[in-house]
């Protein structure tokens, strides 16, 4: 049965906000706040913010390991968006999360523009934070400034908050070499869930050793943009080699929200962090 929810967040409206309407208009493909026959603005799917389990599953314990790498592999094509990329590329990324997640190092991430077909590279300046903080850093790239709130929300869950001051579109990926000893197995999963009586899907990645379950690592995408999140796979994921992992988001606008978990599938709780809100 689909988890069902309803938005944590209440509107403020002004007097004179928006378009007026009549109760009796339809707007195909949107949700609006509405009050007063007045829309106030579209709605999306945004994080709650949320650093506390509230009764759901979440990761297992995670050695926070993060760095500043390179990993030297050379990528063949089909694993990004557009080409490849430079195996000597420095990035921000985890070692081994403890238990043999990684080995050599993951994350490396990136935003792509498919409007300029353009990649654009950062590190994460504040890292390996205790379990419910978050910190937020602004990267600008030409008259683009994305907004990157990232952390540890609670045990065993990466969390990041992308937006970006424009509404045209992005991707955000990561990739590297898992810990998974020649005996990767890969797998795009998914979950139903509703909020405010509106149905979506969850889209989401496992990456496992065979025979190790325990050696687990879930990659979940749920871009803003709430049609997004209904009948179509929010990422991409390939394996390249024996244990080389690349995801990548679909095109987003506006922005994303991705979550990592380290052994446990934490749908639920991702599920529970989402509401419908403006931007």
């Amino acid at each position: 049965m689909p988890l069902s929810i309803r938005s944590s967040e209440t509107p403020t409206f002004g007097s004179n906000a928006g378009l007026r309407i009549s109760k009796s208009e339809q707007f195909s493909g949107q949700s609006l706040v509405v009050r007063d026959n007045v829309v106030v603005s579209n709605l999306y799917l945004r994080s709650n913010g949320y650093t506390s389990s509230f009764g759901f599953p979440t990761g297992s314990v995670i050695t926070k390991d993060m760095t500043i790498n390179s990993t030297g592999y050379t990528w063949g094509s089909g694993f990004f968006p557009s080409g490849s990329i430079s195996p000597t590329r420095t990035g921000s990324a985890w070692p081994d999360w403890g238990d043999d997640i990684f080995d050599v190092g993951w994350g490396y991430f990136y935003f792509y523009d498919p409007t300029l077909s353009q990649y654009y590279f950062f590190t994460l300046n504040t890292v390996n934070q205790a379990d419910g903080v978050i910190v937020s850093q602004s990267n600008s790239f030409g008259a683009r400034t994305f907004t990157i709130k990232h952390g540890y929300p609670v045990r065993g869950i990466y969390r990041f908050d992308i937006s970006v001051n424009d509404s045209n579109p992005f991707i955000f990926g990561g990739y590297g070499n898992m810990g998974s000893d020649t005996g990767t197995r890969n797998s795009n999963k998914s979950a139903s869930f509703t909020i405010d009586n509106e149905s979506f899907t969850l889209y989401y990645n496992h990456n496992s050793q065979s025979g190790v379950p325990l050696e687990s690592f879930y990659s979940y995408f749920v871009p803003y943009e709430k049609d997004k999140n209904k009948n179509v796979r929010t990422y991409t994921a390939g394996i390249s080699g024996a244990d080389w992992l690349s995801i990548y988001s679909v095109s987003a606008s506006y922005g994303i929200n991705v979550y990592f978990s380290k052994r446990n599938d934490v749908k639920d709780w991702v599920i529970n962090d989402l509401k419908l809100s403006s931007l």
